[in-house]
């Protein structure tokens, strides 16, 4: 792999380092009286509609982090014929036009469902959006996909559905100033050596992400979604499914004698586990013979946010890939 130069990671860094200030972006639409109207509301269901992968990854980290839930949540790409005036519809996108998503918005609309849109702030979704949903703001300045915008406005729209609205803002304003500090760590400016997320992006051979919890595991799927957009090819499974399918991933040959030359049959790259700790498992076991990605417990000041951190810090490394 050609290492990037410096200009290259720090231009591959620009829309990363915006992370933070996409969560407090929607903590400010929040404190703001956005979801004010939510409050109270016993809805049948949640739809999350989802334009891409990642998005999806996204939104089901969000469920994670608020099982359980006093009512269904639905992740989709196409509106489910149910829904009507007694159901939230969240929309998570990051395309000026999307014609599927477009005719499901106006579905949306024309049936009086209560309609958040998470996209773009130009382009015919963004106007069509503007006419009577309930708009979170994107920054201008950024491009390319937020994972934690999307993750912050379902569980910001989940939330203003029981809580009160400014103890909702605080949370993800808390959340964002930890994932400045996350990124603060994983800046092109540090030392390679301190450097949380350069040290991720130097792993390489065969890599499976694992989770530590239900939450771990959906920072793991996500994670393999943004390593996947970037390029970098990776798997993502639980725990079970990782002691079931073990077997089937050929090891190289623990035999110091063993000459690949001479013996051949080493091909293989070497298989690395990368196992995502957001420490909310306090009965999760140690894992063997695996890269455990954590934070330290005093370098932190909301335990709650340790998810944020963890893919603020998966979606710098790309910027090392």
């Amino acid at each position: 792999m050609v290492k990037r130069s410096s200009e290259e990671m720090a231009y591959a860094f620009y829309d990363v380092a915006f992370e933070g200030a996409q969560v407090r972006a929607v903590s400010g639409a929040v404190s703001a009286g956005l979801l004010d109207g939510l409050r109270g509301q016993r809805p049948r269901s949640v739809v999350v509609l989802v334009s891409d992968g990642i998005a999806e990854s996204a939104a089901r980290l969000a469920i994670e982090l608020r099982t359980p839930l006093e009512y269904p949540v639905v992740v989709a790409r196409r509106l489910p014929r149910y829904v009507g005036p007694l159901d939230v519809v969240v929309i998570l996108t990051e395309r000026e036009d999307d014609p599927q998503l477009a005719s499901d918005l106006q579905t949306c609309l024309g049936r009086g469902c209560t309609t958040v849109f998470a996209g773009l702030n130009e382009g015919p979704l963004a106007e069509d959006a503007a006419e009577q949903a309930l708009v979170v703001p994107h920054l201008p300045t950024a491009e390319g996909p937020s994972p934690l915008r999307a993750v912050a406005a379902v569980v910001a729209v989940l939330d203003s559905l029981q809580g009160d609205p400014l103890l909702v803002a605080q949370t993800l304003s808390d959340w964002a100033d930890e994932v400045d500090r996350e990124l603060e760590s994983a800046s092109p400016e540090r030392d390679e050596v301190v450097n949380p997320a350069h040290e991720l992006a130097n792993i390489s051979g065969r890599l499976v992400h694992i989770g530590r919890g239900p939450v771990g595991d959906a920072i793991a799927r996500l994670v393999a979604d943004l390593w996947a957009s970037k390029g970098q090819v990776s798997a993502a499974l639980n725990a079970d499914d990782w002691a079931l399918a073990a077997r089937n991933y050929r090891q190289m040959s623990a035999d110091i004698f063993h000459d690949p030359l001479i013996d051949g049959g080493e091909e293989l790259l070497p298989l690395k586990l990368i196992v995502w700790d957001p420490g909310m498992d306090p009965e999760a076991e140690p894992s063997l013979d695996a890269i455990v990605q954590s934070v330290p417990g005093t370098d932190f000041s909301h335990g709650a946010a340790l998810p944020f951190r963890l893919v603020a810090r998966a979606w710098a490394a790309t910027a090392f890939l």
